[in-house]
């Protein structure tokens, strides 16, 4: 059961995806972040190879009931202290915007949240064509009804996610 954040009108539930091999480190972060109730969530087809995208559909299915926001973590996320009380106050912050709390510094959106953070701004919009970060990935839960779900019911699992699918488009701006 998620639980209320700073405000009375952000309620964030988590999940963490994980290969069933490494669910033990999985159930640890999981641990970790006890308000949002956070699950952990494996791969459905471990024998099928590997697919990530195949558990975060998984991982992203896992909003609770009455979530206005949902956090999916991969299993080997370090989070930084006081990480729920900064996801909370980034979510009151930017409430309709999908948050990648996470850049790979040789990425052109790590290469933006460097240049922001030297002029001090919180946050930095994401380049357009690049990839989505999803080491730890925020969605209100509207994007995820809106965008995702139809996705996921319609559409087989890609091997990689391309520029038009609804992983970069929602990190792009929170268009579908």
């Amino acid at each position: 059961m998620p639980t209320e954040s700073v405000t009375s009108t952000a309620v964030i539930s988590a999940a963490v995806m994980a290969h069933p091999r490494r669910a033990a480190e999985a159930a640890r972060l999981a641990a970790s972040l006890p308000a949002w109730g956070t699950r952990v969530v494996v791969d459905p087809s471990p024998e099928a190879g590997p697919g990530a995208l195949r558990t975060a559909r998984a991982a992203w299915a896992a909003v609770a009931p009455g979530a206005t926001h949902h956090v999916v973590l991969q299993d080997d996320v370090v989070p930084c202290r006081e990480f729920a009380a900064q996801v909370a106050h980034a979510v009151r912050e930017l409430p309709d915007t999908p948050l990648a709390l996470y850049a790979n510094w040789n990425s052109w959106n790590g290469a933006a949240t460097r240049a922001a953070a030297l002029q001090g701004a919180s946050w930095v919009p994401a380049v357009p064509g690049e990839w989505t970060p999803s080491l730890a990935l925020v969605l209100p839960a509207r994007t995820w009804t809106r965008c995702w779900l139809p996705y996921r019911r319609t559409s087989p699992a890609p091997t990689r996610t391309t520029p038009s699918s609804p992983a970069n488009s929602a990190g792009a701006g929170g268009g579908c």
